[in-house]
């Protein structure tokens, strides 16, 4: 939890299958749970795994649930090339639960027809962040954010529960000599390449 952030945590738990981790916090008077999830490959693996995970939604709490759900919910926006019908076989599973428990795909809900991916190797949306339909209107933005040591980008989900203070205009400045560091250099160009990659994955998934 950031540093200065007024939220205390209830509870914190590993599940069983240690493929999920759940925390209860509460944040300005509200009562939230947090669930982080890594689903299976095997697809019987992971159906079951999401039908004993519903038991942890349904709680009288606002619900925000994330992770690499390894399938997607639909292959016209969620995936780009290979066998449509594949990677979706845990879509009708987990629909029903996602269903019973109010949630919404935070992304989808901002950017319905948007063919952002974030796993580059099946060129697939396998990472996602589902919140409460109760607060679909305090999302401020998600994005994608291309990472250095995962073949996954990371999904930042932004939601404002109060409203944010107004602040000048600011400028940052930069200490030129860090410019001569070598290993920043060698990053910088690296961030490029990968910045550079990610238009281009972009532009064939429009094509």
């Amino acid at each position: 939890m950031r540093e200065g952030l007024q939220c205390e945590v209830a509870y914190a738990r590993y599940g069983t299958d240690n493929r999920s981790l759940v925390l209860d916090l509460s944040l300005q008077d509200m009562g939230l749970r947090s669930v982080n999830v890594y689903c299976a490959n095997d697809p019987v693996e992971r159906n079951r795994f999401l039908q004993g995970l519903e038991n942890r939604l349904l709680v009288p709490r606002t619900v925000i649930l994330a992770g690499d759900f390894n399938f997607v919910e639909n292959p016209l926006f969620d995936k780009v090339g290979g066998d449509p019908t594949k990677g979706n076989s845990s879509h009708p599973v987990y629909n029903a639960i996602r269903v019973n428990c109010d949630l919404v795909d935070a992304f989808r809900a901002l950017k319905p027809q948007s063919r952002e991916l974030d796993h580059r190797d099946s060129q697939s949306r396998l990472d996602r962040i589902y919140i409460a339909e109760s607060i679909l209107t305090n999302i401020e933005s998600v994005r994608h954010v291309r990472t250095l040591l995962s073949d996954h980008d990371a999904v930042y989900l932004t939601l404002a529960f109060s409203p944010r203070t107004a602040h000048g205009k600011s400028f940052w400045k930069c200490n030129a000599f860090i410019i001569a560091v070598p290993h920043v250099q060698a990053d910088s160009i690296l961030q490029w390449r990968l910045a550079t990659e990610t238009v281009q994955d972009s532009k064939r998934g429009v094509e």
